[in-house]
């Protein structure tokens, strides 16, 4: 890239592109060309919506295999992880679906981060209903954990996302549903998609917990941990958290998984394993070697991994709680004469 004076105070920026990076860009033109004749050659169904959603998808991955194939392994790369962002405020998108318009006539300025998630939940939101041309087993179990967190199964209808309730069989608007429901949503239906149809992705989830009660906070843990094994590990995943129940639901799934180990170096054990399968299957077990858990003090990081029992050392975050206990206790005794 140089810059060229034309004249007093006028320049032009011109691009120089290297020979490899041009005859990479003729293969990959090329190749997505001989592929695109083969889009859309799917049997085709009653719903035309679904036709443009399964091709688009289609395009979508052909295009990432096409990347990797002349960009990374041409380069002796073998993998790069592409980052995509899970803010905070995620509930800002159930109600906008009723208020563009409004945003759309005021000069309103939208974080960034919320614009780029904003725009990856609008596309899986799209191929949410169509996944089953993957893999339907590996969806059946991710489905079961978000309606577990959601409570109720979701629908993307005419541009609106609702929810079917469990309890009693009537939907409602996501932008009229609990504060919960509406942060979860947005995160659970890109953890939903993405990961399946992309490889080695780097997904930094900001709160997962926010407005949760802690069984759905353990849900999510769990959701995390099926996706991460069901995905043979390629993904990443960066969370932060101020509950002590996301630990402590970490920690579950890897005290299972080191249960699962423990049982199988010794014979014997068979009915043991499967009375471990009813509490917690196996693709939802974690090993500790897979994860890194770490606290602010002082400005400093620090691991929070006790390497002694290979568990979290939740209590960290979680001090206060021993704080109020002690508290409480000092209230009874005075109560009490004590």
């Amino acid at each position: 890239m140089y810059a060229k004076t034309l004249g007093k105070n006028k320049y032009k920026l011109s691009l120089e592109y290297s020979e490899h990076l041009v005859k990479s860009r003729r293969k990959i033109f090329a190749e997505y060309k001989k592929r695109s004749k083969t889009f859309g050659t799917t049997e085709k169904t009653k719903d035309d919506v679904r036709d443009i959603q399964v091709r688009y998808l289609q395009e979508y991955i052909s295009i990432r295999e096409i990347f990797n194939q002349y960009i990374l392994q041409e380069n002796d790369v073998i993998s790069l992880d592409l980052l995509t962002f899970i803010p905070a405020g995620r509930s800002f998108f159930a109600n906008l679906q009723n208020n563009i318009f409004s945003f759309l006539s005021v000069d309103i300025v939208i974080d960034y981060f919320l614009k780029e998630f904003g725009s990856d939940y609008e596309q899986v939101k799209q191929l949410y209903q169509n996944r089953e041309i993957f893999n339907t087993l590996k969806y059946a179990a991710v489905d079961e954990l978000i309606n577990k967190i959601i409570v109720g199964n979701y629908v993307y209808e005419k541009g609106e996302d609702w929810i079917y309730s469990h309890k009693n069989n009537k939907r409602i608007n996501l932008s009229n549903s609990s504060s919960g429901q509406q942060e979860a949503l947005p995160m659970l239906l890109i953890l939903a998609v993405l990961p399946f149809v992309i490889h080695n992705r780097f997904f930094v989830i900001e709160e997962p917990e926010a407005h949760l009660f802690p069984q759905s906070q353990k849900y999510v843990i769990n959701l995390i941990s099926l996706i991460f094994n069901l995905t043979d590990k390629r993904h990443k995943f960066l969370i932060t958290t101020h509950s002590p129940y996301i630990l402590t639901a970490f920690n579950n799934l890897i005290q299972a998984g080191n249960t699962l180990q423990a049982l199988k170096n010794k014979s014997g054990n068979s009915n043991l394993i499967k009375k471990l399968m009813k509490i917690l299957p196996e693709n939802q077990m974690l090993d500790i070697n897979d994860i890194g858990v770490y606290t602010i003090q002082n400005g400093r990081i620090e691991s929070i991994i006790n390497q002694e029992n290979q568990l979290i050392d939740a209590n960290v975050i979680d001090e206060i709680s021993n704080e109020l206990s002690e508290e409480f206790d000092q209230l009874l005794e005075l109560e009490l004469g004590e």
